[in-house]
């Protein structure tokens, strides 16, 4: 009698009792009266069981269609605000909504530690101008408030603005690079922040000048010590009053390995996970 049933059409509609009685009737005429009673009552105590099952499908069936990536046996996700991923990545991106000052322009005092990136924003330097649309920086660096080595306070209350000041006299000091090119961006946050937000930046952005071209961030040298070799950055940028030394290093090799990283730069800005919802470069941003 079950294919009764399912030709009759009451899986995928509203089960009748009433209906599927008449229509068992209807269909088991050949049976005496006790088979045909026992036929019914086995037939209908299947009817719950049709009708959950049935709800069964339908929302499986709305699960699938309304969330297809969500089934019914996929994973949940897991989300920790404070992962070490996660704090980074609202670092940089907080970092990134600051604006751009123009780094001729003298900074007004502020005290504090935090992040700071310099940009190249206007056109001049065929090493540098393909970063400019792309709002990706040339170097980056931090400052802190406390010694990471020894926990003692730093000498003054403005490290951040003292090694703004610093950067801004090594390019300004250097004939190929003017200072009306560039500019930066600083965000002040506490130490621990700061090493979170540069190590995002600098592993996602990889600058020029943190990676080829190494030696722009370094301290002035002493006077038992201006001998050393020249850095790569001083090669490519001579110029400074404290680069002495010899020159270990091919200026044209260097400048090869700079556009070679800058091309690999504006092709990847947009995976970076703080910038994964832009489609394409738009308002000098990836």
């Amino acid at each position: 009698m079950m294919p009764a049933v399912s030709r009759c059409g009451y899986v995928g509609s509203r089960i009748d009792r009433s209906t599927l009685v008449w229509d068992i009737r209807r269909t088991a005429v050949r049976l005496g009266r006790p088979e045909r009673r026992r036929t019914e009552r086995a037939i209908l105590t299947l009817v719950p069981r049709l009708r959950l099952r049935w709800w069964r499908c339908r929302r499986d069936a709305d699960i699938v269609v309304r969330y297809p990536q969500e089934m019914p046996s996929a994973e949940p996700a897991y989300f920790d605000p404070l992962s070490t991923t996660d704090l980074t990545n609202t670092i940089c991106e907080r970092f990134e909504r600051e604006r751009t000052r123009p780094l001729i322009n003298e900074l007004p005092f502020f005290e504090g530690s935090g992040l700071y990136a310099i940009y190249c924003i206007a056109e001049g330097s065929d090493l540098y101008d393909p970063l400019i649309p792309f709002d990706i920086p040339v170097y980056v660096g931090k400052s802190h408030s406390h010694s990471s080595a020894t926990g003692k306070p730093a000498k003054t209350s403005h490290p951040l603005w003292l090694r703004v000041g610093q950067h801004r006299k090594s390019i300004g000091e250097v004939e190929s690079l003017r200072l009306e090119q560039f500019g930066i961006r600083i965000l002040r946050t506490p130490d621990v922040h700061c090493d979170l937000g540069e190590n995002g930046l600098r592993v996602g952005f990889q600058p020029v000048w943190n990676s080829e071209l190494t030696g722009f961030g370094s301290n002035e040298q002493g006077s038992t010590t201006r001998s050393s070799a020249r850095s790569r950055w001083d090669t490519v940028h001579p110029g400074r009053r404290r680069s002495f030394g010899a020159e270990p290093h091919d200026p044209e090799a260097l400048r090869t390995a700079v556009r070679q990283r800058v091309a690999r730069q504006v092709a990847s800005c947009h995976l970076l996970p703080w910038r994964a919802h832009m489609l394409g470069p738009s308002s000098r941003s990836c």
